[in-house]
């Protein structure tokens, strides 16, 4: 949280404040783009970790494990089937990085060279150089999966967290000094890459028997155990995350520059919001296989239970606190930028809320090495791709959030939660209630009192940041 608290409170407040509306959209659009390699690798590198967790539980069928099937741990962890997974996460994100680079630059064609952003060699040297960081940040993702996949969450946190917030100042400091958008490039790059190569020197003082694992070794059995689940959560994943991109490369294409550059702040504050949110669950993942391969289902639905709850309370509140007062908070800071329409941005929230609920519930059904639902998000994937561009020329930014959120919403809706709360063995329905209505009833009121907020704060606190000013 608090490499996500620099971000929001250092970086971005600088970036809004330096840079025109479309500096600004060209560097939130190089995420969306960028997604579909990061994507790919984080997703293997979630499915390794939970191998590498099984394999450290004494399993040695690191197939998936479906709901009532007997434990698989052994007495002892296995090493040597450990540093199989290693060997083949390195070779598989080998060949991912490759196939990012690929999809990466006809997006950035896509969306690049647009009304909005405009395109030219400063925008498109500065895509190339975040692309080269993000395909060598890929390479040092086995080190990860090892410390996640062996317990040491905290520390592969603690390095996450040092890593972002070193970035964040970094690029702070590149904004301050009146740097361009490819000096800003190179130094947040730079300082990614320094860090996931402090990364891989922990990994390897650590665990010393990491130092005999090979890099890249393409092993049969593991890619078999790893494609099923991994196949799944990558269609999971791009309906989950993917309409979304697409949603926002195909407003680039439409929209003017300023309201462009709104909707993808607003965008990137939400999806901060549901990245912090989801950290309380996806943290204890590990855990949670190991328990699992145990047969603890006590503690398990426990654990479950709590950190549930506790993703549920951030996603809402932090919902809240931009729709309250993210309009305020720009002001504030005299950026060029301005949040969309306040209805625009209630929907917008609320129906990241919904698909956070989601995405929780998939990372529940994860703890099993099982992905569910990817049936009925492929088809919302479909749904989506297939009427964006026509709601974005027809509905602008309103038509981008209902033709990206509604299919995923109406086609998938609470079955991720039913089957991941069957798997730890908790009755769904008393479970929703406990870990998920009360935060849905807190959001609700704070989204109806949302219009009289903001007359409150148009009233009072925007004369007093005038004269301030």
């Amino acid at each position: 949280m608090g490499a996500q608290s620099v971000r929001l409170v250092v970086f971005l407040p600088l970036l809004l404040r330096r840079y025109d509306e479309s500096e600004v959209a060209a560097w939130l659009l190089f995420g969306s783009i960028l997604f579909v390699g990061a994507m790919l690798a984080e997703q293997a590198a979630l499915v390794g970790s939970r191998l590498v967790a099984m394999a450290m539980g004494g399993a040695t069928d690191l197939a998936p494990t479906r709901a009532g099937e007997a434990p698989r741990g052994g007495d002892a962890p296995r090493w040597p089937l450990v540093g199989r997974v290693f060997g083949a996460m390195g070779a598989l994100n080998l060949a991912l990085a490759l196939a990012a680079v690929v999809v990466a630059i006809p997006l950035g064609i896509a969306s690049l060279d647009t009304d909005a952003v405009g395109g030219g060699t400063v925008v498109w040297t500065s895509f190339l150089v975040m692309l080269a960081g993000e395909t060598g940040r890929q390479s040092t993702l086995p080190h990860f999966v090892l410390l996640r996949g062996t317990g040491r969450v905290a520390l592969v946190n603690r390095w996450s967290a040092v890593i972002a917030i070193g970035s964040a100042l970094a690029g702070a400091g590149a904004v301050v000094v009146g740097a361009d958008l490819v000096a800003l490039a190179v130094v947040v790059q730079t300082a990614n890459l320094a860090g996931a190569g402090c990364v891989v020197a922990v990994a390897r003082r650590v665990e010393p028997r990491s130092r005999e694992f090979p890099w890249f070794a393409w092993d049969g059995e593991v890619l078999r155990w790893t494609a099923g689940p991994y196949l799944r959560s990558i269609v999971q994943s791009l309906a989950n995350r993917g309409a979304l991109k697409l949603g926002t490369i195909v407003y680039a294409r439409h929209g003017s520059p300023a309201e462009v550059a709104g909707f993808l702040l607003a965008v990137r504050l939400f999806e901060t919001v549901a990245q912090v949110a989801l950290a309380p669950l996806s943290s204890h993942v590990p855990h949670l296989v190991r328990l699992l391969a145990r047969g603890d289902a006590a503690e398990l639905r426990a654990r479950v239970g709590r950190q549930f709850r506790l993703s549920q309370v951030l996603q809402a509140v932090g919902v809240l606190a931009v729709v309250l007062f993210g309009g305020v908070a720009l002001e504030a800071i005299g950026s060029a930028v301005e949040l969309p329409h306040a209805a625009v941005l209630c929907l917008l929230g609320a129906a990241f809320a919904f698909v956070a609920f989601i995405r929780q519930s998939l990372v529940v059904s994860l703890v099993g090495n099982h992905v569910v639902a990817v049936e009925r998000m492929s088809i919302a994937l479909a749904v989506s791709a297939a009427i964006c561009s026509w709601a974005a020329r027809t509905g602008g930014d309103l038509g981008v959030v209902l033709a990206v959120f509604a299919p995923q919403i109406v086609l998938v809706h609470g079955l991720p939660f039913t089957l991941g709360a069957r798997l730890v063995g908790l009755p769904p329905a008393p479970f929703f209630r406990r870990a998920v209505m009360p935060a849905w009833i807190l959001l609700a009121i704070g989204l109806a009192v949302a219009a009289p907020v903001h007359r409150a704060l148009g009233t009072f606190v925007s004369p007093l940041l005038a004269r301030g000013s």
